[in-house]
């Protein structure tokens, strides 16, 4: 599979040139499989630009949803495909992330001024198994701790690579079984090639952020130690954050553990 990082901003999208390094689109990370449509994970800014390159006339499309908070659904209205016939896109979620709900909610009058079944493409909604089957990917998913609720999704290729994806988690709210239930989604059916794992905060602000739902980049360190991943990138970077600290935080990482980075918009990966 072939990934790319069309949005990696927390919170709200930062536009002025000092974010443009690491980018200001809020959280959408694109999937490319080896076989079967394409998918795309979350829905914040970052999906404008890249449904804009998807080849045309219409296709498939997958938008997996971590849950429904603003930040990672503010791109959806602006998703080129939804206005174009021949598109079909599936929006899944765990049962535990109310994405229908959310997602019709958004595309509404007085929100939005065109009813979601009123759009030339077809949209349609799936709650999610334990194990999905997509092209040539296996998708999982995990709760992991979020004021309202979140999901982390693991994507493995037969014969090929494999991720997980794990945005607005708040590694110190878990207590020891939580953090053994992700170390095995990490480590199960196989050691997971990359950990992509939200990253807001620093070890010193973290204490002062208790129950906001995010991590540290020590958690993520921690974190893909107990995993066992081959390869960890941080991302849901602070919209308070400019170029100048998001090296800061990409020095830091690399004293913590080797090959650790903060993850770039358009950055782009083959597992």
């Amino acid at each position: 599979m072939r990934i790319r990082f069309a949005g990696v901003r927390g919170s709200w999208p930062r536009t002025a040139p000092r974010f443009a390094r690491y980018g200001g689109d809020t959280t959408c990370l694109q999937v490319t499989p080896r076989d079967g449509p394409p998918v795309f994970v979350d829905a914040g800014t970052g999906i404008t630009a890249a449904a804009e390159l998807l080849p045309r006339p219409g296709g498939e499309l997958l938008l997996l949803l971590t849950h429904t908070h603003h930040d990672h659904l503010q791109g959806f209205p602006s998703l080129s495909p939804l206005y174009e016939p021949g598109w079909r896109l599936t929006v899944a979620a765990p049962e535990f992330v109310p994405a229908e709900a959310a997602v019709r909610k958004l595309m509404e009058p007085p929100l939005w001024p065109l009813a979601l079944d009123s759009l030339r493409s077809a949209v349609a909604f799936r709650r999610l198994p334990a194990v999905f089957a997509w092209g040539s990917l296996e998708i999982r998913h995990l709760a992991v701790p979020h004021p309202g609720g979140c999901a982390a999704y693991r994507l493995d290729e037969s014969d090929g690579g494999s991720l997980v994806f794990a945005t607005d988690i708040e590694w110190g709210a878990w207590d020891d079984a939580g953090r053994a239930a992700f170390a095995r989604f990490c480590r199960e059916p196989r050691p997971v090639d990359l950990l992509v794992m939200d990253g807001q905060f620093t070890d010193e602000e973290i204490p002062a952020r208790r129950g906001w739902g995010h991590s540290s980049l020590g958690d993520c360190v921690a974190a893909a130690r107990a995993g066992g991943a081959g390869r960890l990138l941080t991302t849901h970077h602070s919209p308070d954050r400019d170029d100048a600290a998001m090296v800061a935080v990409e020095a830091t990482l690399a004293t913590l553990l080797a090959g650790a980075a903060a993850a770039r918009q358009g950055q782009e990966l083959e597992l």
